[in-house]
């Protein structure tokens, strides 16, 4: 896993999701089941951040 504000090594993905909302996560999950390299990118620390309890 790469940190927050770094650049991940040049590379090619079969598949991009951008956000890792609920339906990103399960759709992503099937691909690499399948076989496909999946790069999942979100803005927040914490995937499915929309769907956390907010302080």
């Amino acid at each position: 896993m790469t940190s927050i504000g770094t650049q991940p090594p040049q590379r090619t993905y079969d598949v991009v999701c951008v956000g890792c909302g609920h339906h990103n996560l399960i759709a992503a999950a099937y691909l690499a089941k399948a076989r496909r390299s999946v790069a999942l990118l979100e803005r927040s620390a914490v995937p499915g951040a929309s769907y956390a309890p907010r302080n």
